[in-house]
């Protein structure tokens, strides 16, 4: 019960954080496309990154949302933080006078701050993901007490 409590905790903020992220974006869709436009490796894909990382965000959100798609959405969001946080540590190490790209409140951090947000983010994934698999292996093993997850 305190595991599913804790999942369902971490969800909730997972959602907030990419619902509010990719609303944010949107939202102020041409500065965020101008500022993707500004970052010579991303120049050439901001127009579809423009829509793609909001998409990419509500996606994770709404598979966090439903119970049966949790883990995968889950999986996502520790995908999607890994990836930023490495864009933003190239950010550091090529350029740091660009601007960040990312919306609303997140955008008022500086890059190092931003990453070790991240990286609090991508921790409270994980540990998301590990509490999933190891309720769905308890769950797996109360159904099936003398099978060993479905292997006979």
């Amino acid at each position: 019960m305190r595991r599913t409590v804790i999942i369902q905790a971490i969800a909730a903020a997972t959602i907030i954080l990419f619902v509010y992220a990719s609303l944010s974006k949107l939202m102020a869709y041409p500065l965020f496309t101008a500022q993707l436009e500004m970052h010579p490796l991303l120049r050439p894909f901001a127009g579809w990154l423009a829509w793609a990382v909001p998409a990419a965000e509500l996606l994770v959100a709404a598979l966090l949302v439903i119970p049966s798609t949790r883990l995968m959405g889950l999986y996502g969001s520790a995908i999607l933080l890994f990836m930023f946080t490495v864009y933003l540590t190239v950010m550091i190490l090529t350029d740091k006078h660009l601007p960040c790209s990312c919306g609303g409140l997140i955008s008022r951090f500086t890059w190092r701050q931003h990453i070790v947000f991240n990286l609090v983010f991508l921790a409270i994934a994980i540990t998301g993901i590990l509490l999933n698999r190891k309720r769905t292996k308890d769950i797996v093993a109360t159904i099936h007490p003398n099978s060993s997850m479905g292997v006979n």
